[in-house]
């Protein structure tokens, strides 16, 4: 709403979550909600872009959500259950074949949670025989999201060295050098 149609920045945080297939990007989000909002697959769950929008509701004692899933006939549907919220997401990715970037837009209303938005991005595909060769696509909708005030990279690390972690060779690739996003990221190593 504040970036398409009022024109303005958002006054709140934007986290890019960005990692491989199976790092827990998902996983971290519904530890924040405080609910399962996505399927857990072995190899890619997340098929599609997922942008979650946390607002910070005093009044909202139970989580009150809005949800748009692309191709359904009645595009959004407002005020369901969290239930139903992870029926739809995970329905939809199970839809997906291949990775696609038409996005999931979740709205959660809530007294306990604070004004951000995540966007959980598939995972990227390392190795190109387990699916689809992604890393394209994930670079683009990463390149116009940091272009987007307030922005900041959650960047899932791998549990080995820094500096052999492939994510931030990744990373230097789609922003051009490790100076364009170093130190406006937060690394977080979810599996050791």
């Amino acid at each position: 709403l504040y970036h398409d149609k009022l024109k303005k920045d958002p006054p709140f945080m934007r986290f890019i979550l960005l990692g491989f297939q199976s790092t827990g990007k998902s996983t971290l989000i519904e530890r924040i909600l405080k609910f399962p909002m996505n399927i857990v697959a072995e190899g890619t769950g997340t098929k599609c872009p997922l942008y979650v929008t946390c607002l910070h509701d005093d009044k909202s004692t139970e989580p009150v959500c809005t949800l748009t899933v692309p191709g359904r006939e009645t595009n959004e549907a407002c005020n369901i259950k969290v239930e139903e919220v992870f029926r739809e997401v995970t329905h939809y990715n199970r839809t997906l074949v291949e990775f696609s970037d038409e996005c999931i837009r979740l709205t959660v209303k809530w007294n306990r949670v604070q004004n951000m938005v995540f966007v959980d991005l598939p995972g990227i595909i390392a190795n190109k025989s387990t699916g689809k060769d992604n890393r394209g696509e994930i670079k683009r909708i990463l390149q116009m999201e940091l272009r987007k005030a307030h922005t900041q990279p959650l960047v899932l690390l791998e549990p080995k060295e820094f500096a052999t972690n492939s994510i931030v060779d990744f990373m230097d690739d789609a922003t051009g050098s490790r100076q364009n996003w170093i130190s406006n990221a937060t690394f977080i190593m979810t599996k050791a």
